[in-house]
């Protein structure tokens, strides 16, 4: 996941972060997530993601390999 002001959301990165995390034995998510305009991104009064649909895939994502791994 990132998060930038402008408008790729710090996608270019990702993928570099991605290659040292898999170099330090991390596992990793397929998926990913880059928010961009992160400074306009948030309601103001409840603080809450305004479109959060694309991250709560990525949760559910995360919830499901937690629960794989846990059974191992």
């Amino acid at each position: 996941m990132s998060a930038s002001p402008g408008a790729l959301g710090g996608m270019r990165m990702l993928p570099h972060l991605r290659q040292i995390l898999n170099t330090l034995g991390v596992l990793v998510l397929p998926g990913q997530f880059a928010l961009s305009h992160a400074d306009s991104a948030f309601d103001e009064e409840s603080g809450a993601l305004k479109s959060p649909a694309r991250l709560h895939a990525l949760v559910l994502e995360l919830i499901a390999t937690t629960a794989a791994l846990k059974r191992t």
